[in-house]
C-alpha cells in the first residue's frame, strides 16, 4: 500500500477514534454527532483493513485459502458480537472496545517509511509501543468507570438494566433511560413517580375510571387496570383494596427486579405479572374468548428509548380496544420518546378506528407529586364524551403534524424521527 494512501488514512481512523470516544457515553444534544462519527469511523477503518488485505493478498494458487480465512474471519467477529459479548460483558461493551481494537490495529500495521524505519527503528518502535499503550489504557479506563455509582447490572436479549441508589430513592435505568423509582422512606413509599404522576395521562384516566365506577355505585372489585411494560410496577401506586392491576412482561428479568428491589407490587394484593409478548398474550386471551375488560388498558412496553412498533400500529389498537370493558372505558399509550415524534402516529391510528382522543403533556412540575418527570400520554376511548370531560381537556395538547398510518404492514419510522441538530447555538 502506498505511503500517500496510508498515512492520510492513519491519520483519518486515528482523528475520528479520538472523537468516537470523547462522544462515547450519553448525551441528547451528542447523538447526531455521534451516529456521524461512528459512521465514519467505521467506513474509514473498514477502508483501511481492507486496503491492508489487498496489500497483503497471497499469490493465485493460494487465493481460495486466504479469502476463506477473510470470511472466516467475519464468521468469528459476528459470533463474538452476537453470542460471545452478551453472556461475557453485562453492558454495551463491545462498541467502546471494538473502537480500542481497531485502533491497536491501525497503529500495529502502519507501514514506516522506509527511510525513517531503516534510520530510526528504535524510535518507531517506541512511538508503536506508546501507542499502543496510550490506546488500550483509554479503552480499559472506559469499561472500568462505565457503570461507576450502579450497584446493579445486568444485560440479557432485551437489554441492559441498571440500579441505582442514593439520596433517598432506588431508580431502574433500561439503557439510558429511567423506567421508574421509589422513595425508599415509609412516606413517599408509594407516591406514583416519574411519568406516572396524577397530572399525567395515566394517572387522569385511572383516577378518571376510578371515580366514574364509585359514581355508578359499582362494586369496588370490579376495577381492573392492564398494563403492557412493567418497570418498577409503579402503576401498581394507585392500587386500592380490591383492584386488580395486570402487567404484560416480556421480559422475566423485570418481574424479579421489580419485586426484589421495589415494593409496588407487594403493596397491591391484586397484582399479577404475566410474562410474555403484552400483544400476543392479549391476542390468545381474545382468541380463547377470555376479552380482560379492562377499565384502563396502559401501552408502555419501551426498551430504553426503542420501540417495540408492533404495539402501535392499527390491528394493535382495534385489539387493545376488544379487551376495554365498554365504550367510555380508557386506552392510554406512553408516547414519551427522545427521538421519535409517535403523538401524531397514535392520533392518526385513532382517528383511522373512528375513536376520540388526546394528548396530555405533563411538566412533571405538578405541586401534587415529587419524584415526578416530563411526560407525554395519548389517551382514547370510544365515547368521545369521555374525552371532552375536563380532566382531559385542561391538559390536552393539539398535533401539529401528520403522520401515515402505522399498520403491521406498514409503517414509517423515518417520518417520525425527530433528532436533534448537529450543533446548537445555545441561544
Amino acid at each position: 500500500v502506498g505511503i500517500a494512501f496510508v498515512l492520510p488514512s492513519f491519520l483519518i481512523v486515528v482523528a475520528l477514534a479520538a472523537i468516537t470516544y470523547s462522544l462515547l457515553g450519553w448525551d441528547y444534544e451528542s447523538v447526531t454527532r455521534q451516529m456521524l462519527a461512528y459512521i465514519g469511523f467505521f467506513f474509514f477503518a473498514s477502508l483501511y483493513f481492507h486496503a491492508q488485505l489487498y496489500a497483503e493478498r497471497p499469490a493465485r494458487e493460494h487465493a481460495a485459502l486466504f479469502y476463506l480465512f477473510v470470511s472466516l474471519g467475519g464468521v468469528v467477529g459476528t459470533m463474538i458480537v452476537s453470542l460471545f459479548a452478551p453472556i461475557v460483558f453485562n453492558d454495551w461493551l463491545e462498541f467502546p472496545l471494538g473502537v480500542m481494537v481497531a485502533v491497536l490495529g491501525v497503529v500495529i500495521c502502519f507501514p514506516a517509511m522506509r527511510y525513517i524505519r531503516d534510520a530510526f527503528e528504535r524510535h518507531v518502535s517506541i512511538i508503536r509501543a506508546c501507542m499502543l499503550f496510550v490506546v488500550a489504557s483509554l479503552g480499559i479506563y472506559y469499561a472500568h468507570g462505565v457503570n461507576e455509582g450502579y450497584f446493579l447490572v445486568d444485560r440479557n436479549f432485551y437489554g441492559v438494566v441498571k440500579l441505582y441508589e442514593g439520596d433517598g430513592e432506588r431508580k431502574l435505568y433500561h439503557g439510558t433511560t429511567l423506567h421508574g423509582k421509589q422513595y425508599l422512606d415509609a412516606e413517599n413509599a408509594f407516591r406514583p413517580t416519574t411519568y406516572y404522576g396524577i397530572a399525567s395521562g395515566v394517572g387522569r384516566a385511572i383516577i378518571h375510571e376510578a371515580l366514574r365506577q364509585k359514581d355508578a355505585k359499582t362494586k369496588v372489585n370490579d376495577f381492573k387496570v392492564g398494563a403492557i411494560g412493567l418497570g418498577t410496577g409503579t402503576l401498581a401506586s394507585y392500587c386500592a383494596s380490591g383492584d386488580t392491576y395486570v402487567f404484560y412482561e416480556i421480559d422475566a428479568r423485570i418481574e424479579r427486579i421489580a419485586r426484589d428491589y421495589f415494593s409496588y407490587l407487594a403493596n397491591c394484593e391484586g397484582s399479577s405479572v404475566r410474562i410474555g409478548d403484552g400483544r400476543k398474550i392479549l391476542e390468545d386471551e381474545l382468541r380463547r374468548g377470555e376479552p380482560q375488560k379492562f377499565d384502563v388498558l396502559a401501552i408502555d412496553a419501551f426498551s430504553d428509548d426503542t420501540i417495540p412498533a408492533h404495539l402501535l400500529t392499527k390491528e394493535a389498537i382495534e385489539l387493545y380496544m376488544a379487551h376495554l370493558r365498554d365504550d367510555k372505558s380508557l386506552l392510554v399509550i406512553h408516547t414519551s420518546n427522545r427521538y421519535l415524534s409517535l403523538d401524531p402516529v397514535v392520533v392518526r391510528i385513532a382517528q383511522e378506528l373512528g375513536l376520540a382522543s388526546a394528548i396530555i403533556y405533563d411538566t412533571g412540575d405538578s405541586e401534587t407529586g415529587i419524584g415526578l418527570t416530563s411526560s407525554e400520554w395519548v389517551v382514547i376511548a370510544k365515547d368521545p364524551s369521555v374525552i371532552a370531560e375536563p380532566v382531559f381537556t385542561e391538559a390536552a395538547t393539539p398535533v401539529d403534524e401528520v403522520a401515515p398510518l402505522w399498520t403491521d404492514d406498514y409503517m414509517n419510522i423515518l417520518a417520525a424521527l425527530s433528532l436533534p441538530a448537529v450543533y446548537t447555538s445555545g441561544y
